[in-house]
């Protein structure tokens, strides 16, 4: 539902980030690692649009050891998704 979403582009600014928050919430409830690689994924894509700092928080805090590598690597991503050239998280 939320990638269908991401296809409209008035899909942006405020309406992504209770998204953000829901995806985040909605991985560490099911608690499995494809559900929270999944929502790290979707963050990432979405915080081009506007920033998923908050959610990525309660991402880090429930499995700091998963997320950690996953949004370093970001972090270096070219697509200026996330860190310094992008919109951040």
């Amino acid at each position: 539902m939320f990638r269908d979403a991401m296809r409209d582009e008035r899909f942006t600014g405020w309406m992504i980030w209770p998204v953000t928050e829901a995806a985040a919430a909605r991985a560490t409830e099911q608690g499995d690692e494809e559900s929270f690689d999944a929502a790290l994924a979707l963050l990432a894509d979405l915080t081009v649009r506007l920033t998923s700092e908050f959610a990525v928080r309660g991402l880090l805090q429930e499995n700091l050891a998963q997320a950690l590598p996953i949004i370093t690597a970001l972090d270096g991503d070219e697509s200026g998704c996330c860190g310094a050239g992008g919109r951040g998280w």
